[in-house]
């Protein structure tokens, strides 16, 4: 197999691979790569979609390979391999963590929305939302009114994700700090 890959460098300058090379390269080293896929990943449709990436990678790619005394072809494809698993598996982590972030921000919000609903009447939480800037107003209707994902309420107000979701604590903060002014009103005129 060197040696066709190689003698098929010797005839192109420009290091491509024809599409019947390609088909005889993909069949030969398959199985190979496809076991080092599964090995990271556990899992046989995800195990072939990373032995499509690594071979798009590597016949993209094909022109730095070069072929030294301890590195085979094969080496060179499950490195790849290795590679587009831990790039799969990082992305897995990292949507992972920010569904972990979300369902702990929604079971926060959720709390709080239930103690919000609890502690004031319709006319008080709407006399503290009309005391909010139109901006933070409406992230809060959307939000929490018309249950919007923050995705699509950035999408909405042409915002980035990151400035609704803070503009969203602050609001709930300050519905909070209201809450907490009212209770103390309330405190207030039973003593006195």
């Amino acid at each position: 197999m060197k040696k066709f890959i190689l003698s098929f460098f010797n005839k192109k300058a420009n290091h491509t691979l024809d599409l019947s090379t390609q088909k005889v390269i993909y069949n030969q080293y398959y199985p190979c790569i496809y076991r080092t896929a599964y090995r990271y990943c556990a899992d046989e449709d995800i195990a072939k979609d990373i032995v499509q990436d690594t071979f798009i990678r590597a016949f993209k790619y094909i022109s730095t390979y070069e072929e030294k005394e301890n590195t085979s072809f094969e080496a060179w494809l499950v490195t790849i391999a290795r590679n587009e698993a831990l790039k799969y598996l990082k992305s897995v982590s990292k949507r992972n963590e920010i569904l972990k972030e979300e369902i702990e921000l929604t079971e926060e919000y959720s709390s709080v929305e239930t103690e919000i609903m609890n502690r004031l009447t319709i006319e008080e939480l709407q006399e503290i939302i009309c005391d909010l800037p139109e901006i933070s107003r409406v992230i809060f209707l959307l939000r929490y009114v018309h249950d919007l994902p923050y995705k699509e309420i950035s999408e909405r107000l042409n915002l980035q994700e990151n400035t609704v979701r803070q503009r969203a604590f602050r609001v709930r903060n300050f519905i909070q700090k209201g809450m907490k002014n009212e209770g103390d009103h309330d405190e207030q005129s039973k003593m006195g």
